[in-house]
């Protein structure tokens, strides 16, 4: 018993423990002059081909406010909700969507679109 008792001891720390993690990361954003919910719907169907194509572990989704506090205007607002598997997928997404010269135009795009802020990182804890 003694010997199985200090092999775990040895073999234990050794023993790859896995961890759900996701990623979320939530934008409220304000359409610029003159753009409605259609034409940021029409960028993210493009921005999805570009992460697929580029092998990114990136899911983005469009929020249309229903209702809110005195921060949130229906009609002129949206949020962007991201989620991704863990921290490593983020960075790298975030790496890509920043410096890689394929994701300039749909960068660009979407400033020509609205004003993004209010940005929040979560990651989930089960």
């Amino acid at each position: 018993m003694n010997i199985v008792k200090k092999i775990m001891l040895v073999v234990i720390p050794f023993i790859s423990i896995s961890v759900s993690a996701e990623v979320t990361q939530f934008s409220l954003c304000t359409f610029n002059d003159g753009k409605k919910m259609a034409d940021v719907q029409a960028w993210l169907v493009d921005w999805r081909k570009l992460a697929k194509s580029a092998g990114k572990q990136y899911q983005l989704k469009l929020l249309n406010p229903n209702a809110g506090g005195d921060q949130i205007h229906p009609g002129s607002q949206f949020g962007m909700l991201g989620t991704t598997p863990t921290l490593t997928t983020y960075g790298d997404g975030w790496d890509w969507w920043y410096s890689a010269d394929e994701a300039r135009k749909l960068r660009e795009r979407l400033q020509s679109l609205a004003s993004c802020g209010a940005n929040s990182i979560w990651v989930s804890t089960d």
